[in-house]
Parts: structure tokens; C-alpha cells; sequence
């Protein structure tokens, strides 16, 4: 029994030792956001928790101080968002109702580092542990509808944060429109926007405001294409400017960009672009 104690002891000092490590490692990093070799890679959450020495809340929130820190960087780079990840993912498996890391963590990989499906990850644990937090799922939707393209699955989460108590009234009537709206960039500009009102990070906000702009010049974009189809089957070739289609009457005004671009017409095939936006968000076809 005695010699037992000694080793179970020993253990523990072992054990105890790691974690002080690993908490000093974590602590390197600098309110700036550390260089990617700085970063230390976060052991597993349920081997942190076997050695927290039942201090298991108190090293998760250790894991998310660094994890703010890293967010408050100038730049996110891909290896610096899947170490954050993993010390959100870690500090959840500590403390399963510190739901408040799911959420900031989450939409911080989601709309600043374009992580969507880490962010998908922390959004689901956090959810599978705070069961009646309609944030998370609305979240969850969110990110399935605007990047992922996965509009059963963007229905599924908001009808399950329709249900829950406390949600604002606007989510059921988003959950009854999703699917008649899916693919439609009006919908995710509406998204985007009840997101950024209901987030108060500095940093996730501009990355949310940029979103919004660029969703606003898509939908320019999706209203100029419709007019540019209905002066062809009128003249039987594409117009040469945005310009031709305002002097022809086919649009009221030159739209507004809130990227401080200009809107391009290719008067071979029709297309129209936007000298800000290269790419054209993936926005599918309204009923896809």
C-alpha cells in the first residue's frame, strides 16, 4: 500500500510537472500573437483534464486568455487559426459549459480566419454540451448556408434554434424561409447581419461588416445580370457598360459599391463583374 502511495505520488509530480509546461508554453505567447514556430501545439483536452489535478475550469481558462491573445493578432495565418482550433477544441473538453468559447471561437474561425469547418467543430461541441443555447445552432446554420452550401443541413440547425427558449423572434421566421430563400445572397446579407448585431468582438465585427459589404455588391451583381439578359432579348447583343444599361432605362441608377469598386460588363459573353470582388461569391441558384 505504501509502496502504491509513493508511486501514485510520483505520478503526480510527473503529471503536475507536464502541466506547468504546457501552461508556461501556452503563456509564451504575446498579446501581438506569437510567430507560428512560437506556437506550442495544445495537447489533447481529455489528457489535460487527467492531469489538471482537478483544476480542469482553471486551465481552460488559461487556453482561452491565449487563444484571445492570438485572435487579437494582426494577422491569422492557416497554421495559426488550427492552433487556435485546437485550444478552443482542449478548453471545451475542460469545461464543456464554458459555452461562450464555442461562440466567440467559432465565428472568429468562421468569418476572420474562413475556417468553416473548425468552426463548424467548436459550434457542435459547444452545442452538444449546452443542448439549449440557441446560438450555436443558429451558428451552425449560418455557416452551412453562406459557405458550405449545404442548405438541408443550414434548415436542420435553424429549426433546431427556433425551438429553443430564449431565441429572438427572428429565428423562426428565418428557419420558415430558408429553404425558399436558399442560394439567394438577400438571405445571407440578413444572416450576416443579425450575426454581427449580436457580436460585440471589435475584430469579428469588421470581418462581419466586409462579409455584408461584399454580400451587398453580390446582390448589384445578381440584379445588374437579370437586366443585362433583358436588354439582350431586347437589342440581340450584350451592352457594352453598366452606363448603356442606365441611358437605355433598363436600370434606375448606377448601384451604389460598397467596396469602392466598379461594375464590369464583358459585352462578349454578359457577364458582369466587379472590379473589387474577382470572384463571385459562391451564391447557387435560388431552389438548389
Amino acid at each position: 500500500m505504501r509502496l502504491m502511495s509513493a508511486f501514485l505520488a510520483l505520478f503526480l509530480l510527473l503529471d503536475g510537472a507536464l502541466l506547468y509546461k504546457v501552461q508556461k508554453n501556452i503563456e509564451g505567447l504575446n498579446a501581438g500573437g506569437a510567430r507560428v514556430s512560437e506556437l506550442t501545439p495544445v495537447p489533447d483536452g481529455a489528457y489535460l483534464k487527467n492531469i489538471s489535478l482537478g483544476q480542469a475550469s482553471l486551465l481552460a481558462d488559461i487556453l482561452w486568455l491565449k487563444a484571445i491573445q492570438v485572435i487579437g493578432g494582426r494577422t491569422i495565418s492557416p497554421q495559426k487559426a488550427k492552433w487556435l482550433y485546437s485550444a478552443v477544441d482542449a478548453a471545451l473538453t475542460l469545461d464543456p459549459k464554458f459555452w461562450y468559447m464555442s461562440e466567440e471561437g467559432g465565428v472568429f474561425l468562421s468569418a476572420a480566419c474562413s475556417q468553416y469547418r473548425f468552426s463548424n467543430r467548436i459550434f457542435r461541441k459547444g452545442f452538444d454540451n449546452n443542448p439549449r443555447n440557441w446560438r450555436l445552432p443558429f451558428y451552425l446554420s449560418t455557416n452551412y448556408f453562406l459557405y458550405l452550401k449545404r442548405y438541408k443541413l443550414a434548415a436542420y440547425y435553424m429549426g433546431r434554434a427556433a425551438r429553443l427558449p430564449g431565441r429572438p423572434a427572428f429565428v423562426p421566421l428565418l428557419a420558415s424561409r430558408l429553404y425558399a430563400q436558399a442560394g439567394d445572397p438577400r438571405y445571407g446579407l440578413e444572416l450576416t447581419e443579425a450575426i454581427y448585431e449580436n457580436t460585440r468582438n471589435e475584430k469579428i465585427r469588421k470581418a462581419l461588416l466586409e462579409r455584408m459589404k461584399q454580400l451587398q455588391v453580390e446582390i448589384n451583381l445578381d440584379a445588374l445580370g437579370k437586366s443585362i439578359n433583358t436588354y439582350k432579348s431586347r437589342f440581340g447583343r450584350y451592352p457594352a457598360s453598366v452606363r448603356e444599361l442606365l441611358a437605355g432605362g433598363f436600370i434606375k441608377a448606377v448601384p451604389v459599391d460598397q467596396l469602392g469598386g466598379k461594375y464590369i460588363i464583358n459585352p462578349v459573353t454578359g457577364e458582369v463583374s466587379n472590379t473589387k470582388l474577382p470572384r463571385r461569391l459562391m451564391i447557387y441558384p435560388k431552389g438548389k
